[in-house]
């Protein structure tokens, strides 16, 4: 791999190996984090996707949680549409390595042809839905354990609402530069204090 960002429809086409899988996650995390930057307090995306009305860039906690259902069902679809994909590619390289280790028996060509094809059928759906995901405004931390973060403002400065799969709510949150390693609860004085794109 030579650290180059991928994008458009080279994304499916070049999802062959794990190393390009998480180089895609990692870019299209980093292309999220651009594009928030770039079009200020709204994402463009669906809009310019024709995809449907602008989504907030900043979220209040309620609308961060009122949105859980949707990405949370999304999130899982991520998941196992990796898993899927990962699951192929190790049963592409155990061939790989009996074929090897054989001095070169024929491969079982029929095997290896289902194989990358639901390795690549799963690498773009992934795409899909980490696109779909992305278009809700939230951004994608980690497809391992389903984390993800909520821009919102407090204090008039940027942090991050933090919710991962299996908690209830979203009851932390972080400064950007700190992590989920620096999730903080969310009390009355965080509430009072933080604000969307629709606050006042």
């Amino acid at each position: 791999m030579n650290g180059r960002c991928y994008t458009g429809g080279e994304n499916a086409a070049r999802l062959h190996s794990k190393r390009d899988l998480s180089s895609w996650l990692r870019c299209a995390r980093l292309n999220l984090s651009a594009d928030s930057r770039q079009f200020g307090p709204y994402s463009v995306r669906n809009q310019t996707l024709g995809k449907g009305p602008l989504v907030p860039r900043f979220f209040t906690l309620v609308e961060a949680e009122a949105m859980l259902p949707e990405v949370e069902r999304t999130l899982r679809s991520i998941i196992g549409f990796k898993s899927e994909h990962d699951q192929a590619e190790i049963e592409l390289n155990r061939i790989n390595q009996k074929i090897h280790m054989s001095g070169g028996m024929m491969p079982p060509r029929d095997k290896i042809l289902s194989l990358k094809t639901r390795k690549q059928a799963a690498a773009e759906s992934l795409k899909r839905s980490v696109e779909q995901l992305q278009s809700t405004g939230c951004q994608l931390k980690d497809a391992e354990v389903g984390l993800l973060d909520f821009p919102t403002l407090y204090r008039g400065k940027e942090v991050y609402l933090c919710w991962h799969l299996g908690e209830t709510g979203i009851n932390f949150w972080h400064h950007v530069e700190d992590g989920y390693r620096g999730r903080r609860a969310i009390d009355s004085e965080f509430l009072s204090n933080h604000r969307g794109d629709s606050s006042h």
